[in-house]
């Protein structure tokens, strides 16, 4: 049993230790968006970096979502 305990817990670990490294990269991702969207872009490239922000953070979000399911 402790065994499977552990098993477990090496697995928790893991799966949080993939999940920061997303999230780091993700949030690298919107940074630099938001920083690009302070400069001077026409409305083609502006529009093409909100959606990559937006979904930058919708993926961000998810990644959380199955971090904190994978606690209970």
């Amino acid at each position: 049993m402790e065994a499977v305990s552990r098993e477990s817990q090496a697995k928790s670990e893991r799966l949080a230790t993939l999940g920061r490294e997303i999230r780091g990269h993700l949030n690298g991702f919107i940074g630099s968006a938001g920083l690009m969207l302070d400069d001077p872009l026409s409305a083609s490239q502006r529009e093409q970096l909100v959606t990559l922000r937006t979904s930058a953070e919708s993926v961000n979000q998810s990644v959380k979502d199955v971090l904190e399911y994978s606690t209970i």
